[in-house]
């Protein structure tokens, strides 16, 4: 039940996947320093960077056929830089200077194997895809200094995002793939050059673009972001990312890239309904049925209404 709007949960059921790595994570201090005593045997953590868009959608398409990840999130530098620094005002004046260690668009994998042949010949197919795709491995990411705590970030959900069941295909079938991920990614580019109309005009801050971009079940389904950062205090900034998340809205529509699964209330799904064989009539039908009272407040997601 979507953000509660439809109705409320009286049962739910539980997958429960491998976790070959031990009862507690080696890891000591205090967020966002944290300090692994070492990384637990048959892990691994690498952040590449390629030189465009086909490159990325190639290396990801092979790691996710390949079977060979834990965890696999296309994305820039922005987890990176959440992970390290203590405040918004560290992450506004290093993000950029981070952003130039990369050659082109990045993601982030997580290798967790089950034995040590197992993790060498998952090392060995990694570099492989990396060679193929002219792969770049940002070094900092692999520092032992580093490495165990970022990857602890986006296992634990502990950062600007991660969840350690965006998997590669190991372990639930989710599996990286390239037709809807390029859809996502024409989507992000046209996004932008809205965005930094924004920025030019003082609606938004100017900083630099932060995008992730998640294929899933070979590319049938793709989830892609591309952050807004403004003070909430500024009204007119403030204003100008509510005004930024509309336009997007409408971009998707008229650009036919898909419906986010983010829609809320019925202004936005009002505007995507028309578009998308009118789904919003059996949303509003299944609502009547299982909440014919409107216990379950609805104006986040969807209400009743004719």
């Amino acid at each position: 039940m979507p953000l509660g709007g439809l109705g409320v949960y009286t049962k739910a059921a539980q997958k429960i996947y491998h976790w070959p790595g031990p009862p507690t994570f080696p890891l000591e201090g205090v967020s966002p320093h944290y300090a692994p005593s070492h990384i637990p045997p048959g892990f691994m953590f690498g952040f590449f960077s390629v030189k465009s868009a086909g490159k990325m959608m190639e290396a990801i398409r092979k790691i996710g056929e390949s079977e060979i990840g834990y965890e696999l999130m296309v994305s820039n530098l922005a987890p990176l830089d959440a992970s390290l620094l203590e405040s918004n005002v560290e992450d506004l004046g290093d993000f950029d200077k981070l952003g130039m260690l990369a050659q082109g668009p990045c993601f982030m994998l997580v290798i967790a194997a089950n034995s040590p042949r197992d993790s060498e010949y998952k090392k060995k197919v990694l570099q492989q895809i990396i060679d193929e795709t002219g792969g770049k491995p940002l070094e900092m990411a692999e520092d032992p200094k580093f490495a165990g705590a970022f990857m602890w970030s986006f296992i634990k959900c502990s950062t600007a995002a991660g969840g350690c069941f965006r998997t590669t295909g190991a372990f639930g079938g989710m599996v990286p793939g390239t037709d809807i991920l390029l859809l996502m990614n024409n989507y992000i580019q046209t996004s932008a050059k809205i965005m930094e109309d924004f920025i030019k005009k003082d609606k938004l801050l100017a900083t630099g673009m932060i995008t992730f971009v998640q294929s899933i079940e070979h590319g049938h389904h793709a989830h892609a972001e591309l952050l807004t950062r403004y003070f909430p205090n500024n009204p007119k900034q403030a204003e100008g990312g509510r005004e930024f998340n509309m336009q997007a809205n409408r971009t998707a529509v008229k650009g036919h890239f898909g419906v986010p699964h983010h829609v809320w209330s019925d202004v936005v799904h009002d505007m995507y309904g028309p578009q998308t064989s009118n789904y919003t009539k059996w949303l509003r039908a299944i609502k009547k049925t299982f909440d014919p009272n409107a216990a379950s407040e609805s104006t986040n997601y969807i209400s009743a209404k004719e």
